[in-house]
Order: C-alpha cells, then structure tokens, then sequence
C-alpha cells in the first residue's frame, strides 16, 4: 500500500492594502495583523523541513507535511533576528508594514572606557568591526585564520559593557582570554575581576567572560528530583522507566533559573563557531541571553539547510561581514593550502546487508593498510622535509595504531584527545611548535577553536561527511608563518566502500568549492613528490 504524504497548503497572498506591524526587543519579534495572507507569508518565510522528517511517524502516517517553522501562528512571535527578513518580505507584496525596535542599550561601563589595543588591526578586521558596530548585532562569515578574535576584542572594546564570549572547547575559553589580556588595555579599570572564566572547573565572572557551552547546556539542563536522569527544557515530570513503572517525579529547575538568571547580566554576546547555535543544546542557552550586542562567527555559518540558517540568523541577525578563504589567500592573508587526495587499491570492505558503522571501523580506524600509508606519509613529512605535522583522527583507536608505527621509526609523537588534560594539551601543541615532536595525532577536538599555525603538513585521517569541517580542519594550519610557503593538506580516496567513497565526493567538492588548490595522485606519486622535497612537482 503506497504510503500517504500530506500535501503542503497553499500559500495565502495578502490582500490589496493589507496592514502589520512588527516589533522586537533584544531576542523576540512580533507581527500584529488581520490579514491571514500576512501571518501565513510569515509562517512560509521561517518554515524548514527538519533532518530526517521522512522517517518520522506523523509524516508517514500523512497527517503533517514535514514542516516546522519558527514563527507562532497563535501569537504571532518569532526570533529576533528575522524582523528585518519578514518586513522586507511583506514590502515585496506591497503590504503597509510598520517596525518598531524596542531593544535598550545601556550606558557604557566607566571601568571600560578609553580602552586601547595594543594591536593594528588588519583593514579588513577594520571593516568587520565597522559593520558590527553600526548593525550591532550579525553574523561574520569570516575563514578560518582570519583573527576572529582581534574582532571579538575590537568590538568589546567599542561596546565597552559586560560581554560574554561563548565557546565550544575548554582550550578556547582559556585561548580567548589569553588574547584579550595581551591585546587589550583599561586604565580605568581598577578591580580584579575584569576577566573570567565559566566552565573547566572554573566558576569566575568577570566584566569579559569566556564560558565554556557544555557547562552552560548542563546547567540549562532540568533533573529529577526522585531519579536524578536529565530532562527537556519546560519537560514537568520524570519520563524514566524501570520495568513498567514511570518514575514520574518532579523536574528540579532551580539550576536552570539560577542559569538564566547568570545569562541576563550580560550587554553583548559573541558566539564562536556559530554555526552550532541551531543545534538543540545551543538554542535554548542564546535564547536565555537577552544581550543587546549580539555576534556570531563562524567559516561556514550556513552549512547547506534552511533550519540552520534561520536559527542562526534568527539569534543573531543577518551576515554583515564576509572574507572567504581564497580572497584572504590572495590577499596574502593566509598561508596557501595544496591538498592531495591519495589514490590506493584497497580490497572492498563491503559485504552484503553491510552497514555505515562496518564500513567506517573496517575501512577506515582498523584498516592496517590505510594507517600504514597515513604513517609512511607522516613519516615522509616529518624525516624529508622536517616540517611538523598534524595528523587528525576520529577514534582513538586509530590514532594509537598510526602512533605507534611512527614511534617504532623514531619519530617523537604527542598523542592528544578530550579525555587530554588541558595542561597536556597546551604542552603538546608547545612541543609540536619548539620541535621537540616531530608530529602531533589528534582526535577532532582540533576541529574548532584552536590554531596550529606551525604545521606544514596536515593529514585528514579520519575520512568521515562533514564537509563544512573538512574547511575548517585545513583552516588549523593556514596562519602565516616566516618561511612558510604553503600547507600540504593529505586526504583519501576512499573507493574500497560505497559509504566511504561518497564520503570522499563530499570531502572533495567541500575543499573545491573553497577555493583550495587540488590535486588527485596515486601513493607512489605522492610519496615520490615528498621525498623530492615538494608535493606540488613531479620529481
């Protein structure tokens, strides 16, 4: 029987002479009107399918169309961040549209005037912060390597008021800090808690705070007061069961209050590596936060989905800045990448009823063949050209394998992973840069946030889809260094699954569509280039 499909409505068009107004504060929006064309234009506007609707029952079973969308047809709210987008979409239908902006900025802090830096920033930082300022609340859509952090710190020195800085790994929360002490300079600041830092064990609030999101999002996170399992955000009763018996008991959300109440203190939020914010553990932990300064950074903010760009745009507001990654390379800005995808003739790996998970562990993390290569290849690195090298990985397994077969050639090799302290990780990466280790393995922790400008050889290792993080792997190592000339960037052609080979497809145009110098070599071809002292000539 052929499964039933709910057909999208048609859309109402508003009537001729049509009225609405729209008004927003820091975070919300509303549209008043008594047009039902009007509210349904807003609904379309903010309406995305979700990933993975097709799969869900109410689909299915034909009775929704797949449909979600931000915008409240019972009381007409919707995030912030779209007002300008839905004024401009009832504009188009010649709709008498009115807007009002109801958010309130606070006088600057005294203790934050007058501040300085002590760095020059490049124009394009200049321009960045330009447009931050007169739009004062959007995203930069800025390339790995660029100094998003030199525009973070420009900005808080303009805004001059309470600033939180939001990031995804403990090594950034201390590496932001870090660089607004060295950057910036408030004589008038008397106090001693200027900077501070939320999450890594560390509870300190500062009048510039870098907080870490997953303690954020487990504070955000309600309890059972009888079973202690975690909870959804405005979920009421415990859903626990043991056997047949539901727990049922009472959500605690005095940490949650006490959370939120912590986010209102703040006049400006910056949200690194924003792309995130749409995903379900970020979105209520922005929301909370009514900042009136509002800013997100990221190289690749939009993904490919319309339900991350409206959440983005929705929190923040619209991209007021962008420098792509080949326009920075041209402008020699960022050190040029080269990427070779390796060519091998490994055996299939696929067998019958075969699933994702077989493919990956068997073609990838214990496939003895490919982890040789990948050593033979950081060993070629490291001996030939005597460069540091950066090889990432997925799963730990894999990373031990390549170690130890570069250990037993000699090579000193620093093994990193999120069980690393963050001690340990600060002494890896200060090896890998003094030439104490040869090569650095990493797990993806290296995915965001953390820069290894030394490197001169970066090594994909661990195959996988993510194509916006393919981008911002090669973005690791792009600063530019004296005597650097470009970045050898290895990835693999995975042709021995059907899984991994569509995997390295996307991988492939992901690095294509950014402008990144390619190259398709097979083993022989690359190891010989290497040991000719250059991968981008035949010897």
């Amino acid at each position: 029987m052929p499964r039933r499909t709910k057909k999208p409505k048609k859309p109402i068009i508003p009537k001729f002479g049509a009225t609405a107004s729209v008004v927003r504060n820091e975070m919300r929006a509303k549209l008043r009107t008594n047009d039902a064309g009007v509210a349904d234009q807003a609904y379309r506007l903010m309406s995305f399918r979700p990933e993975g609707f097709q799969f869900m029952p109410q689909f299915k079973r034909g009775i929704w169309d797949g449909y979600k969308s931000l915008y409240s047809r019972a009381t007409g709210e919707f995030p912030g961040g779209l007002a300008f987008r839905l004024v401009e979409k009832l504009v188009d239908f010649d709709v008498n549209v009115s807007y009002e902006d109801r958010s309130v900025a606070l006088d600057p802090l005294p203790a934050l005037q007058n501040g300085s830096t002590v760095r020059e920033l490049r124009q394009y930082q200049e321009e960045a912060c330009d447009a931050g300022m007169s739009k004062r609340r959007g995203v930069f859509d800025a390339a790995t390597g660029l100094g998003k952090t030199e525009i973070m710190s420009e900005l808080t020195r303009r805004t001059a008021c309470k600033t939180l800085i939001v990031v995804a790994s403990r090594d950034l929360a201390h590496q932001t800090i870090e660089r607004f002490q060295n950057t910036l300079s408030f004589p008038q600041y008397k106090g001693t808690n200027l900077y501070g830092i939320y999450g890594d064990g560390i509870a300190s609030t500062g009048l510039i705070t870098a907080a870490l999101f997953q303690t954020l999002q487990r504070r955000m996170t309600p309890f059972c007061t009888v079973c202690g399992k975690k909870g959804k955000p405005g979920q009421g009763r415990c859903t626990q069961k043991t056997g047949k018996l539901v727990c049922a008991g009472v959500m605690d959300y005095d940490v949650v209050e006490e959370t939120q109440e912590w986010l209102r203190q703040f006049d400006a939020v910056h949200l690194d590596e924003a792309h995130h914010v749409p995903a379900i553990t970020w979105w209520p932990i922005i929301n909370a936060c009514p900042a009136y300064w509002r800013f997100g950074y990221s190289a690749t903010p939009f993904k490919s989905d319309k339900a991350t760009e409206l959440k983005l745009v929705g929190a923040t507001g619209e991209v007021v800045y962008e420098f792509k990654a080949a326009d920075a390379i041209e402008a020699k800005w960022l050190t040029k990448p080269v990427v070779t995808i390796v060519k091998s003739k490994f055996s299939s790996v696929d067998y019958e009823y075969g699933k994702y998970t077989d493919a990956y562990r068997d073609g990838i993390v214990e496939h003895f063949s490919r982890n040789m290569l990948i050593a033979d290849i950081a060993y070629a690195t490291s001996a030939e050209w005597q460069v540091p090298t950066l090889i990432l990985v997925q799963w730990l397994d894999q990373g031990s394998m390549i170690r130890h077969a570069l250990q037993q050639n000699g090579l000193k090799v620093e093994f990193i992973s999120g069980h690393a302290t963050t001690t340990h990780r600060q002494k890896s990466l200060k090896a890998l840069g003094d030439g104490s280790a040869n090569c650095l393995i990493s797990t993806v922790i290296f995915d965001e946030g953390i820069d290894v400008p030394e490197i001169g050889a970066l090594i994909l290792a661990g195959g996988g889809k993510a194509e916006h993080r393919v981008v911002q792997r090669i973005g690791r190592g792009l600063r530019v260094v004296p005597g650097k000339e470009y970045l050898a960037v290895f990835d693999f052609w995975d042709d021995h699954s059907k899984f991994l080979l569509k995997h390295s497809r996307q991988r492939l145009g992901a690095v294509e569509d950014a402008g990144f110098e390619t190259q398709e070599l097979t083993v022989k071809e690359t190891l010989a280039r290497i040991k000719a002292g250059d991968i981008r000539r035949s010897p």
